[in-house]
């Protein structure tokens, strides 16, 4: 992928998107990339009494273009600067951050929240690269996705927005360099947080570490296990599913109104002659 491939184009959505001011003080930043228990953390915090601001919820609010934004301004300098008044801005209701590509702020979050805990949830890296290759790595990219980013506002922003984010973190290769760059990160994490502030978490850690770490009574029930590359799969079938939908829906009535526009025409036409 080429540099010059990342657009970073004007999107007003940014300046215009006005917060409500924070709601919930942020408590837990988790730092680890995706694809190393991010759900089941996602579910674990929330059964703790948290509110996470998890991928999904970045789709769903439409803040997908707002943070493709934050990662040109990151990684290349270029538009809006991006610390506490954006991230007050889109995560106002939220008290816990995880998942990518929050993940990759670190020290801009790290700064904004000082108070928060932080929380670096990792895996082995053969592990995690095993994971992307059946998942992250292979959708976005086939041909039906290609036509999708001009017929559905939402396939478009998913898809810039996964170039943007893997251009920036292993410039867009998928071997060795991701392997390396998942290394990297991991690294800086222990690197510049400080230990009284961090936990090293895997899900098979199970409740007991999290929750001394977040001064929290362990819950009766097992630690939840989500998320597997079978149920990614699926999710984004689902969402590829809801995208084709839309863009037949969308077709269609362009169809109907270019035919309802020329049948008027000849209608008119004729009535003149």
């Amino acid at each position: 992928m080429m540099q010059d491939e990342i657009s970073s184009q004007h999107d007003s959505r940014f300046e215009d998107h006005k917060g409500s001011g924070r709601q919930r003080p942020m408590k837990v930043l988790a730092l680890g990339l995706g694809r190393t228990g991010t759900k089941s953390l996602n579910a674990a915090l929330c059964q703790l009494g948290f509110r996470p601001y998890d991928f999904m919820d970045r789709v769903e609010l439409g803040h997908l273009p707002l943070w493709t934004k934050a990662l040109h301004w990151k990684f290349k300098g270029e538009g809006h600067s991006f610390g506490l008044q954006q991230f007050d801005q889109l995560t106002s209701d939220f008290d816990a951050i995880l998942d990518t590509p929050c993940c990759l702020f670190i020290d801009e979050l790290m700064a904004a929240y000082p108070e928060a805990k932080v929380i670096l949830n990792t895996r082995d890296v053969e592990g995690w690269h095993k994971s992307m290759m059946a998942t992250v790595f292979r959708f976005f990219e086939g041909p039906s996705w290609r036509i999708l980013r001009y017929t559905d506002t939402m396939a478009a922003e998913v898809c810039d927005f996964d170039r943007a984010l893997w251009f920036y973190f292993c410039n867009g290769e998928t071997g060795d360099k991701a392997k390396q760059a998942f290394m990297e990160h991991n690294n800086y994490v222990r690197k510049v947080v400080p230990p009284e502030r961090l936990l090293e978490f895997q899900p098979q850690d199970g409740w007991k570490p999290l929750c001394r770490f977040l001064n929290l009574p362990e819950p009766k029930t097992s630690y939840p296990m989500r998320n597997d590359s079978g149920a990614t799969q699926a999710a984004v079938e689902e969402f590829w599913k809801r995208c084709v939908r839309r863009s037949i829906m969308k077709i269609t009535m362009s169809v109907i109104g270019i035919s309802a526009f020329v049948y008027g025409a000849r209608w008119m036409l004729r009535a003149r002659v």
